[in-house]
């Protein structure tokens, strides 16, 4: 579980897969009606009062949930001034319809052929991150593309030249946040044969 300040009054928690196991509440099963969602937003902030200082007990809180990467999502805290007889305000997002997938590539040789043998499998977005020495692919692809058996062999060849993230160890919103985006949205396009590729 990462806890991020944001200010004063707001608080990001990125529920990570070892979390989501450890309460048994994935993105789906989260919701304030039921009892067990409500016990554990109470634990979260106390949990994060303890971690940070921001104290959300006294107060009426709007808390967002926004789903991440994978089974990963976020949740955001935030102290309201409204007057209300609930002590909190929930809001959850709809979950995207595509499969985020990521893979770290250590040399810049090898970005190329990455792109190149992404061919059988056309990514809906792809782009490409530098974070802390090494190259970050991140490609999105429909559901209905991501169940066929072909798809497990396509990302076995992927894995040739890239390492696949875990979601939890690397996702899409650290690196918008702390990466340089080289290329985006569509990284194929530019770095695959269609357009001749380019210099990295």
């Amino acid at each position: 579980m990462l806890v991020k300040v944001l200010d004063e009054n707001r608080v990001k928690i990125l529920m990570e897969d070892q979390d989501i196991e450890l309460y048994d509440l994935p993105f789906e099963k989260l919701n304030y009606d039921d009892p067990f969602s409500r016990a554990f937003i109470y634990e979260l902030i106390r949990k994060t009062y303890d971690q940070t200082g921001v104290d959300f007990q006294d107060c009426r809180v709007m808390i967002e949930v926004v789903p991440g990467v994978s089974r990963t999502y976020y949740i955001l805290l935030t102290k309201i001034e409204q007057e209300g007889e609930e002590k909190f305000e929930f809001d959850k997002a709809d979950r995207t319809d595509r499969e985020m997938y990521i893979f770290q590539i250590d040399h810049g040789t090898d970005v190329f052929k990455f792109f190149k043998n992404m061919k059988p499998f056309r990514p809906e977005t792809s782009a490409l991150y530098y974070y802390q020495s090494h190259f970050y692919a991140l490609l999105s692809f429909a559901p209905p593309d991501t169940a066929t058996p072909e798809f497990a062999l396509f990302l076995l060849r992927l894995e040739e030249f890239g390492q696949r993230c875990r979601y939890h160890y690397m996702n899409e919103s650290l690196l918008k946040e702390w990466g340089e985006l080289l290329i985006g949205p569509d990284a194929f396009r530019v770095l695959s044969c269609e357009s001749g590729g380019g210099v990295i």
